[in-house]
């Protein structure tokens, strides 16, 4: 039966209309909705149309639902103009207003199928809609077909499909059908093509960000495991427990590597498959993390002041959660892949950037998370202290009335040596590597800081933060500054500061420097953390010394390449460079004293004699004072109590001269028989203090100031015979401590 056959009469004498909607459809420039499309409705509508309270308009309203028709336009832009297509002709054969005007409705909801009533509210709409979807239930060939007429029809076809999935997951999801009798015809063959056409404009729609999440947790099951087998090559590396033992031998340590690359590419397979035997093979990595963890917290190192934890066991620690970790986001990322209905293109930009985002958080992770917490759990568990409940007092200055204030028996070969005085008490290094604290006023322990991982290694300590802080630095544990009150660790500083931190061009503020054998020597203004606050690189072939005074930095730049040496004055908190001034012939380093900086000039060849003095506004590099030094072979001068004490030595006299660091001028000097550099001491008031016992008997030292010189003979129980005083005095502050044969005592 032709199309025309297929009128049946509906309005006589219609002739001429039937031929122009056949010719609408059957048109050779109409790409899609054709007459094939008009004859599965028609026959949908036929098999339907008992259902139609008027059968008439049903029909005619499937004669015109698509006879306009242009290539691009949308289903409700089609139907609008069919509807006044309609409108138009069919009152020109007769058809009543009334009929027409339902035409022209049912004709208008098959632009908007998703408004539709159900049948029992609007037969005759829900019929045309039926038979509008019938095509959705012809063979899967003619389906296909039908499909791709339409697509091509389109202007945006990526827009065309993001709006077609829309469209066919809503009517899968509420239903494709309005009469029941469809659903039962028609439903299963029509849900069956819609499914297959959603995967097909899925693959069509722009995907680039689908899919991330998968990328995402497969990129932490592979970085995961990566991280989790670095961590385990270096702990193998590290020591299981302190004082270190040796590092597992280098076959194990490769077997360890090979075998973490072996589980993350099965990681990596993993994470695109779903099956049972895909999770067993997960569950087995993550059991095997958690068997590794049990296994170190029942090995864990005993900690106590002889024995302590390595780095290797925070290492395992950490690595193997990871596996357990990467084993799970294998498994989640692979039923996640199951479960997406839609398609995901093997690579778009959302997965490449969860891949490379992943990647950059575990390294980060790894960095500056999972290793600085390691070394820190080391530290933290490592330390041991013991503490008093009352704070040490600061030690008094020595008046030298020739009594002993406190003694301490022999711990070292010169216990006090490297002491330092501090705000709470006197700081010792102890031989076997700890600290102790002693109280100023009675010398007795306030505290005592040791370390399970340090063995035999004497400290070097700094007093900063006027003696609140105590900087502790080990060649192999690194550093950490100590409250001077508690003894408590309040800073770290951070792993690998050492190189960077070597030098400490001064102490109180803090200004650290570090030589390179390549490139430029570097000085930074450093925290009491360690942190960098600046970083000052002058150039290649430039060596440098500083000294901190009035807010400011002055650094010494010593040339090695033929050029000038400089002087340049930074701001201390910034490192900002303030001045900059060509210094030929400085011999000798900057010195701070009394807000201001004192540098020696004078040609190199003539040392030991320094030449001139002169003394630098820091802040803006002028000249303050300048004056000859005295002659003879100096050593540095040393700042105290507003004044720079000089030690000159000429034939067999040595002559100790004060010099005023605000104006320059001499202050004193006095003149005695050589002295050897550990047998005098200047207190922070610019005492000098001289050891001149060489009888093996008794105790006597030489006080020399602005006063005068004045022999003190010290006499105590503590001094017999056997305990005599020798020659080798420390200044701690101004407290005056001189070593005895059996020990050290601090004068009063």
């Amino acid at each position: 039966m032709s199309i025309r056959e297929r009128w049946h009469d509906l309005i006589p004498d219609a002739g001429e209309l039937v031929g122009d909607l056949v010719d609408r459809y059957t048109d050779r420039r109409r790409r899609a909705y054709r007459d094939r499309y008009l004859v599965t409705a028609l026959d949908a509508a036929d098999d339907l149309i008992q259902l139609a309270t008027d059968p008439v308009a049903v029909q005619l309203a499937v004669w015109f639902h698509r006879a306009a028709h242009s290539d691009g336009a949308s289903r409700a832009d089609d139907a609008k103009a069919s509807a006044r297509l309609a409108a138009e002709l069919l009152p020109r054969y007769g058809v009543s207003a009334t009929r027409v005007a339902e035409v022209e409705r049912l004709i208008r909801l098959t632009g908007s199928p998703d408004q539709t009533p159900a049948a029992e509210d609007d037969p005759n709409g829900a019929v045309v809609h039926d038979a509008a979807m019938a095509v959705t239930a012809s063979a899967p060939a003619a389906y296909q077909t039908h499909a791709a007429e339409v697509r091509r029809t389109a202007r945006d076809r990526e827009r065309y499909a993001e709006q077609r999935h829309r469209e066919i997951e809503q009517l899968l999801r509420t239903g494709i059908f309005r009469t029941p009798l469809a659903r039962d015809l028609m439903e299963a063959a029509a849900r069956a093509n819609l499914e297959h056409e959603r995967e097909l404009t899925d693959e069509v729609i722009p995907a680039r960000w689908r899919g991330w999440e998968i990328a995402a947790l497969r990129a932490v099951a592979v970085f995961g495991a990566l991280a989790a087998t670095s961590l385990t090559v270096v702990g193998s590396w590290s020591p299981w427990s302190e004082p270190a033992s040796d590092g597992a031998p280098g076959g194990v340590t490769v077997l360890l590597g090979l075998s973490g690359l072996v589980l993350t590419a099965v990681l990596y397979q993993l994470g695109r498959e779903s099956d049972r035997r895909a999770r067993i093979a997960a569950g087995g990595i993550a059991a095997t993390g958690l068997i590794a963890f049990v296994v170190c917290l029942v090995r864990m190192p005993e900690v106590n002041p002889a024995n302590g934890i390595g780095l290797r066991v925070p290492l395992f620690l950490t690595a193997a959660p990871l596996l357990m970790l990467s084993a799970g986001a294998a498994v989640a990322a692979g039923l996640l892949r199951a479960r997406t209905r839609r398609h995901v293109p093997e690579r778009n930009r959302g997965q490449v950037l969860a891949w490379l985002g992943t990647a950059a958080v575990v390294v980060l992770l790894l960095v500056y998370a999972a290793v600085p917490l390691a070394q820190s759990y080391v530290v933290s568990n490592n330390e041991h202290l013991s503490e008093s409940s009352t704070p040490g007092q600061p030690a008094p200055a020595s008046t030298l009335d020739g009594t002993v204030l406190w003694s301490v028996g022999n711990r070292s070969a010169g216990p006090f040596a490297d002491a330092v005085a501090t705000r709470h008490g006197i700081a010792v290094p102890d031989r076997s590597g700890g600290v102790l604290m002693l109280d100023g006023q009675t010398g007795e322990q306030r505290w005592n800081y040791r370390r399970s991982d340090v063995l035999d290694e004497r400290p070097k300590l700094f007093a900063l933060a006027g003696g609140a802080a105590l900087l502790v630095r080990w060649d192999d544990a690194g550093d950490l500054v100590l409250d001077t009150a508690t003894g408590r660790r309040i800073a770290t500083w951070p792993p690998g500061s050492r190189d960077k931190h070597r030098d400490l061009e001064s102490v109180d503020p803090l200004v650290t420097g570090q030589s390179v054998s390549k490139g430029s020597d570097k000085l930074r203004g450093t925290d009491l953390d360690g942190h960098t606050r600046w970083t000052y690189e002058p150039g290649r072939c430039l060596n440098i010394s500083a000294e901190a005074a009035n807010e400011a930095v002055v650094a010494f730049l010593d040339s090695s390449c033929g050029d000038s040496d400089r002087l340049v004055g930074l701001d201390l908190r910034t490192g900002k460079e303030l001045w900059s001034q060509d210094r030929p012939d400085m011999p000798l380093g900057p010195i701070a004293a009394d807000g201001v900086v004192v540098v020696v000039e004078g040609p190199e060849s003539a040392l030991p004699d320094l030449g001139e003095l002169r003394a630098i506004d820091p802040r803006s590099g002028n000249d303050v004072w300048r004056t000859p030094a005295p002659s003879g072979d100096c050593i540095r001068p040393v700042p105290a109590g507003g004044l720079l004490i000089l030690a000159c030595e000429t034939g067999n006299l040595t002559r100790f001269v004060a010099v005023e660091a605000a104006t320059g001028r001499t202050a004193w000097q006095h003149q005695t028989p050589e002295v050897e550099g550990n047998r005098y001491a200047v207190s922070a008031s610019s005492r000098v203090v001289i050891g001149t016992n060489d009888t093996g008997k008794g105790c006597k030292v030489l006080s020399v100031d602005r006063t005068g010189a004045q022999t003190v003979d010290v006499r105590a129980p503590e001094i017999t015979a056997d305990n005599y005083c020798r020659s080798i005095v420390y200044a701690l502050g101004d407290l005056i401590m001189i070593e005895t044969d059996e020990g050290a005592i601090a004068l009063r």
